[in-house]
């Protein structure tokens, strides 16, 4: 399960917050008018992360991001 939460007062009346995470089917449940402002890569606190992130997948969509800018499909 990838951890999913809200901040502010949306995670305090869903329970999906920083302390308790949700699976993503419990946050589109808890609150299906939402939108995905951000989405943030990590890789854990042991060495800092150098690298690029491509071909990221949000529910159907596949975001390709290239020196031109970012595509999806």
């Amino acid at each position: 399960m990838q951890p999913w939460y809200f901040t502010g007062q949306t995670g305090n009346d869903t329970g999906c917050n920083q302390v308790t995470y949700c699976s993503l089917a419990e946050v589109e449940a808890a609150a299906p008018e939402a939108t995905v402002h951000t989405v943030e890569i990590t890789k854990g606190r042991d060495y800092a992360f150098t690298g690029a992130v491509d071909a990221l997948v949000l529910n159907a969509t596949t975001y390709d991001f290239e020196p031109f800018g970012v595509s999806s499909s």
